[in-house]
């Protein structure tokens, strides 16, 4: 049922064979299916010729600049996104190759799908770090006891997201200009429209291989670096208190 109602996708590096290998025992072991959609490596990124990104524009919202490996991130969700749209499913799910899965993920997504007009937007299905939040739907057969979450600040996880096309659709029409990391522009993004839902607790977590697309960015190790990303920061924060809708 999962494989006919929901379009999933793993983002994984060719060059990790690893993390692809561990991410598909995970989810064959619950029965899920899944395409693999080759990442944007960041490694091969010039910034200069990505038409989203601006440098400037990042430094003053987000206090610094992205390394290639954030902006490879952002890049390689922007085309999931946009294959999902293109495969005529209604639903799609985004997941990250260092994604490790609860034995009933597959029977929560199925119900999220099922349940669909309980909500409208993205489920973030792997954080546990959820601001007080509003229960819509409560799951059955679970393996323990979990519920569908609206929440006012949607999570900075990115790692195993449930979209819906619509939601799909308008993110990838309005976003154009990449000034944050993707979890950070996912926060903004579901955080002002009221439209970010998570499964708690989760049905997915990381697994401790380290990371490869996310990269690192040294701009915060000088002082000045760090009371700019901290100002910068502050501001991000009053902005989402004065856009949640919960």
């Amino acid at each position: 049922m999962l494989k006919e109602h929901c379009f999933t996708q793993v983002i994984n590096l060719r060059r990790s064979t690893e993390r692809l290998r561990l991410a598909s025992e995970s989810l064959n072991r619950v029965g899920v299916a899944f395409s693999r959609h080759e990442a944007v490596d960041g490694e091969d990124l010039d910034e200069n010729q990505i038409e989203l990104y601006s440098r400037r524009a990042a430094k003053r919202y987000f206090g610094r600049p992205l390394s290639r490996g954030e902006l490879g991130c952002y890049l390689s969700h922007r085309a999931a996104l946009g294959e999902f749209i293109a495969s005529g499913s209604q639903f799609g799910l985004i997941l990250e190759d260092d994604i490790v899965v609860s034995e009933d993920f597959a029977k929560i997504v199925s119900q999220l799908v099922a349940s669909s007009a309980n909500w409208t937007g993205a489920a973030n299905l792997g954080s546990v770090d959820v601001p007080v939040s509003t229960s819509v739907l409560e799951f059955e057969h679970a393996s323990e006891r979990r519920c569908l979450c609206q929440t006012p600040k949607f999570p900075t996880f990115a790692t195993a997201i449930l979209w819906t096309k619509s939601e799909a659709q308008e993110f990838l029409t309005a976003d154009r200009l990449i000034n944050a990391p993707l979890d950070h522009a996912y926060q903004r993004w579901f955080t002002k429209r009221g439209k970010g839902f998570a499964v708690l607790p989760p049905i997915a977590t990381q697994s401790k291989i380290d990371t490869e697309i996310g990269g690192r960015n040294q701009s915060r190790k000088t002082i000045s670096g760090r009371i700019s990303y901290h100002w910068a920061k502050t501001r991000r924060d009053l902005l989402l208190a004065l856009h949640s809708r919960i």
